[in-house]
């Protein structure tokens, strides 16, 4: 039904990142590195690449927080998204 399409959309939007970055979407946003792309799972992409150009270990591990806090966020999505997928209500007996 359009209410279950409508809501698995919402399923995808994160607040935190909104707020981080100005772009919710967990599946797919603009790059933060390249504006001219768009990433898949942009929030993951993007702190795993910070990770990657960190340069001393406190940077790191600040970074390693964030993938995982990415991850977790990435994964709280899906899970949500999966709860809001059934079967359509029937209308047959009206």
């Amino acid at each position: 039904s359009n209410e279950q399409l409508r809501n698995l959309e919402r399923a995808f939007l994160d607040d935190y990142n909104l707020k981080k970055t100005g772009h919710a979407h967990t599946i797919f946003s603009p790059s933060l590195i390249n504006k001219y792309i768009g990433n898949t799972f942009p929030f993951v992409v993007d702190s795993l690449v910070d990770y990657d150009e960190a340069t001393n270990t406190t940077s790191k591990e600040e970074m390693l927080d964030r993938v995982k806090l990415n991850l977790s966020i990435l994964t709280f999505s899906i899970n949500s998204a999966t709860s809001i997928i059934q079967e359509p209500i029937q209308f047959d007996n009206f």
